[in-house]
């Protein structure tokens, strides 16, 4: 009798988890189809380096310009292949610096809930999208004496490995989603910054009409 509780208990359990899950997942799927015209737009003129028009684009879309960079921020954690930088730069060229910040910190965190999600709950196998995954858990196994989050803020801080690469192994492990999300929020927030200024350093170069050598060397530096 109590292992049919026990059993009932446990299968509830994971129907909770899925059903959280798949609702997360919808919510994520309408926002991109309600905002895709937008988020496409973004990914083509910051593809095209048109950084004028990229900056004229996100100011003339109001708030949804600031659901566009949390919405593309997020995706890049998700697919992994695309550098965080691709979306960070251009918030720093088109938002005041505080507010690209936190909207790309948000992202990272939609992202990071996501992939945590599908990992911990749907069983999703990450070898097959996490690049960088053999390189964290050769460094997980020499550091075996350190916990996953100090770890991961060691790893938010090299940039070889994207930022989605570390949150699907780090999902892997036992940590829990506080630790994971609170780890996330404060450790990507240097290579934002570092990003965000990038693009400031940009947008303000080329409104002094300033040498680009200097903008190099401050790139090399802050690199």
């Amino acid at each position: 009798m109590e292992k049919d509780i026990e059993i009932i208990k446990r299968r509830k359990k994971i129907i909770t988890r899925i059903c959280f899950a798949i609702i997360t997942l919808a919510v994520v799927a309408i926002l991109f189809f309600l905002f895709r015209n937008i988020i496409l737009e973004v990914l083509r003129l910051t593809k095209a380096n048109d950084n004028e028009g990229l900056k004229d684009f996100m100011r003339s879309k109001g708030w949804l310009g600031y659901i566009a960079v949390v919405l593309v921020e997020a995706l890049e954690m998700v697919v992994v292949f695309m550098p965080a930088e691709f979306i960070q730069i251009p918030a720093g060229l088109s938002f005041f610096f505080p507010i690209a910040i936190l909207l790309c910190d948000v992202g990272v965190c939609l992202g990071a809930s996501i992939i945590y999600f599908l990992v911990h709950v749907l069983k999703f196998d990450n070898e097959f999208i996490a690049k960088g995954q053999k390189k964290i858990k050769n460094l997980a196994t020499r550091r075996k004496n350190q916990n996953t989050q100090i770890l991961m803020y060691f790893l938010f801080v090299t940039p070889i490995i994207p930022f989605g690469a570390i949150c699907y192994w780090a999902s892997s492990t036992k940590i829990s989603y506080r630790r994971y999300i609170l780890t996330c929020f404060t450790g990507v927030i240097p290579s934002i910054v570092t990003s965000i200024i990038m693009g400031t350093s940009i947008k303000y170069f080329i409104a002094e009409a300033l040498p680009i050598w200097l903008l190099v060397i401050i790139i090399i530096c802050l690199g």
